[in-house]
């Protein structure tokens, strides 16, 4: 978590309050342990990013079961009972456990203050469409958050003759189980604070395909992966490639040659990431990166 995100309705003056059972406490507290008036990273979703300050809410020291501290100097600690009053260490100190029958305070939140004049726009704007024939649900559960990371615009899952329908239907692809891990994505790349557009085209795959391609202008670059063609991506993608670009990723068994040829007829330009077989994660990183670094 790189950058804090702060969504749409949370800062009020300027002022964001996180509570201890949010996860952005979680790793504020354990991770980047600051002191009243550091200085974290923030980013507002789909607006600027720059510094806030960090005022902790905190009442006094007790024993108190499952609650946050400070102890010792200010070292970061879980409280984890009464009995031998043991307290577990955490941040740069996690997994030593020691005992203590005082402290410095409870915390009980934090609250984050935008430093206004630091506050800018992302210099990063994505600009990368995503047809996606989608994998297995336990490979798209770890796939959404790099999603979020990459800097896509548009995300569209569509069928393939090589995936089972199944997968489009998977709880992995729920709404707010969706979001969860795209807000990870953004938060870890710390350069951008938008959200990709994500859809789920339950379609054939010809009539997904003409549906995303609908959404686009014809003179937006497309390209799809496939193995054994001679263009590699920066034969294609150059800093003057005009509009959007739309990259095309299979499954993990790969495209069908009945569907690249489909897609070449609908604009498409194959492109080679070398002789390796890739898996869909590592194919999909390898051609957003080659394309940003040609633009």
């Amino acid at each position: 978590m790189n950058l804090i995100i702060i969504q749409h309705g949370e800062c009020v003056d300027g002022i964001v309050t996180i509570a201890t059972t949010d996860p952005r406490f979680v790793h504020i507290f354990e991770v980047l342990t600051p002191d009243d008036d550091d200085v974290v990273k923030v980013g507002i979703l789909d607006g600027k990013r720059g510094p806030a300050k960090v005022q902790w809410t905190t009442a006094p020291f007790e024993d108190k079961p499952d609650t946050f501290a400070r102890v010792d100097d200010g070292l970061p600690v879980l409280l984890l009972g009464h009995g031998n009053k043991q307290t577990k260490r955490i941040g740069v100190h996690y997994g030593h456990k020691d005992k203590y029958t005082t402290g410095e305070c409870l915390v009980l939140g934090l609250q984050l203050h935008l430093i206004e004049e630091g506050m800018k726009e992302p210099e990063f704007e994505p600009c990368i469409d995503l047809l996606l024939a989608s994998p297995r649900p336990k490979v798209m559960d770890r796939l959404l958050q790099t999603l979020g990371t990459l800097g896509l615009r548009h995300v569209t899952i569509c069928q393939a003759e090589k995936v089972e329908k199944s997968y489009l239907y998977s709880p992995k692809l729920k709404p707010e189980k969706v979001r969860e891990k795209l807000l990870d994505g953004i938060s870890q790349a710390n350069c951008h604070t938008k959200l990709p557009e994500l859809k789920v085209s339950l379609a054939p795959f010809e009539k997904a395909v003409e549906i995303f391609l609908n959404a686009h202008e014809e003179t937006d670059l497309k390209i799809v992966g496939h193995p054994g063609t001679p263009l590699r991506v920066r034969d294609i993608v150059t800093p003057e490639n005009p509009g959007r670009i739309i990259i095309a990723v299979g499954p993990e068994a790969g495209w069908t040659d009945a569907e690249v040829e489909f897609l070449m007829q609908h604009g498409f330009k194959g492109v080679t990431l070398g002789p390796r077989i890739l898996k869909t994660t590592e194919a999909l990183i390898s051609m957003v990166a080659l394309v940003y670094d040609a633009l």
